[in-house]
């Protein structure tokens, strides 16, 4: 069987990436000093925008710095994020530690570690935090929600505040209504509540001397249980985790390409041609491989051969996904004649990772075509290889 397809979105993917508005850059440093057009995706370990981006911003990298105006979403995803450029429209937001300088035009939605709000910044819609600690002394235009641990909010919010928080500090001003939940709550004597207050705390505080309107009522309703606060920060953990187990992936294939490019070029042009025989070639990598491990560890003077065996073994499973999507994309590269730069194969490769991930979370179904694609993948290696040993 001849030039196969062997992905079904083959044509979705590049039907995204056929769009000339968009750029594609990755690398371990990357640093944007002239004005885009259009949008812009970045990866990298250090990521620094000095130039206005006229379009969204995309970026994944471990230190992210934006200098300049992006004209429109910027989604960020790092361990350390410094946000000191004017945002038009929304942006999202996950990391370690966040700090934003500089105004954002739309919503803003922070997931992070340490999450600080500058005293000058104007948030013109929504503010919405999840994070461990979080200090937010600006101006929220929208409504402000926090879910976090420890909370400081010494700014204004012009319209609806929820907060929950193990700890909080207020000294701010709410335009409207707010409904706060906290174990412990400090209010300081420049702090107003113009609207009508719900409120649930352990503290014994007194809301009334802060009210320059409504009520202040006490909500038992409001109390989180035990459970609720073990889901609360579960949720933040599983976003922390998949932030960092993304850039762990996205470095692995930036690795895998840089080094070994060569190696998938020729994969890419195989995986092409033979389906049958690339599938066949990888299932029987993946099923001879255990079993010359296992022979060669029962017999004594084979076991450092079977050791290095089993080792391959584990690799080869572990990276599995992350090998298969850039065999993949080399695939759709050659196939479709596109020159491809290094940043733009990562970028595929990232995405036919993610598509190869969900898809294995199907039972039965998905599990098996991620069997299939995985073994063909494999198979587009090792096949030049073993043809030529059995004079194919």
């Amino acid at each position: 069987m001849k030039n196969v397809r062997i992905i079904s979105f083959y044509i979705f993917l590049l039907s995204i990436f056929s769009l000339n508005a968009s750029q594609f850059k990755a690398g371990e440093e990357q640093r944007i000093s002239k004005p885009v057009e259009g949008n812009l995706y970045l990866a990298g370990a250090n990521v620094t925008i000095d130039a206005v981006i006229r379009g969204d911003l995309n970026s994944a990298g471990a230190i992210i710095t934006v200098n300049d105006t992006i004209v429109k979403d910027a989604t960020l995803a790092g361990s350390e994020i410094l946000l000191n450029g004017w945002i038009g429209d929304d942006a999202r937001i996950a990391g370690g530690s966040i700090k934003v300088l500089k105004n954002v035009n739309g919503d803003l939605i922070v997931a992070g570690g340490s999450v600080q709000v500058n005293s000058e910044v104007i948030i013109g819609g929504d503010l919405i935090i999840l994070g461990g600690y979080v200090q937010m002394n600006g101006t929220v235009k929208g409504n402000l929600k926090i879910i976090a641990g420890e909370v400081f909010v010494n700014g204004t919010v012009m319209k609806e505040t929820e907060i929950e928080a193990d700890e909080l500090s207020l000294n701010g001003t709410f335009q409207g209504n707010a409904s706060i939940a906290s174990n412990e709550i400090e209010v300081s004597d420049q702090t107003n509540f113009e609207s009508s207050l719900d409120y649930w705390t352990e503290s014994d505080i007194d809301f009334n001397p802060f009210m320059k309107a409504g009520q202040a009522q006490f909500n038992a309703d409001l109390e989180p249980d035990e459970y609720t606060w073990d889901w609360k920060y579960f949720g933040f953990g599983m976003v922390a985790f998949w932030v960092i187990y993304l850039l762990s992936i996205l470095f692995i294939i930036f690795l895998l390409i840089s080094l070994f490019g060569k190696i998938f070029t020729k994969a890419g042009k195989q995986i092409n041609k033979s389906f049958a025989k690339n599938f066949g070639f990888g299932a029987l990598y993946f099923i001879l491989l255990p079993l010359l491990a296992g022979i060669c560890i029962t017999v004594i003077i084979g076991i450092p051969v079977g050791l290095v065996l089993l080792t391959l073994l584990i690799l080869s499973l572990f990276f599995a996904f992350s090998i298969s999507s850039v065999i993949i994309t080399y695939g759709i590269n050659k196939r479709y004649s596109k020159k491809w730069s290094n940043g733009m194969l990562m970028v595929i490769s990232m995405l036919v990772f993610l598509g190869l991930r969900v898809l294995s979370f199907i039972p039965f179904i998905g599990i098996l075509i991620s069997i299939l694609v995985v073994s063909t993948a494999y198979g587009s290696l090792i096949s030049p290889r073993l043809s030529k040993m059995i004079g194919d």
